[in-house]
């Protein structure tokens, strides 16, 4: 099994935007690591379900409250997370 190390620093870099596909299990944990990492809890994020197919769902926030916003929603299909400054 292939171990994948991150460079933390740059995925919390504030001017950065990051896309992660298939992102909606590891929200929680991935939003707190990248808040302890440095970057501002109110960089703003979107989850974005089932993108441009019929039915499409955009859930917009912050790095720091965008898990509870999505996990009082029940996402099925497949979700791609965007964090960053691109967003604003």
């Amino acid at each position: 099994m292939p171990v994948y190390y991150f460079d933390w620093r740059a995925l919390a870099d504030p001017g950065a935007t990051t896309a992660v596909y298939m992102g909606l299990k590891t929200l929680p944990a991935l939003s707190a690591r990248l808040i302890a990492e440095g970057l501002p809890p109110t960089t703003p994020a979107a989850l974005i379900e089932r993108v441009s197919w019929e039915g499409e769902r955009r859930i917009e926030g912050t790095i720091a409250d965008l898990p509870v916003r999505v996990a009082a929603l029940s996402l099925v299909g497949p979700c791609m997370l965007l964090i960053g400054a691109s967003l604003r």
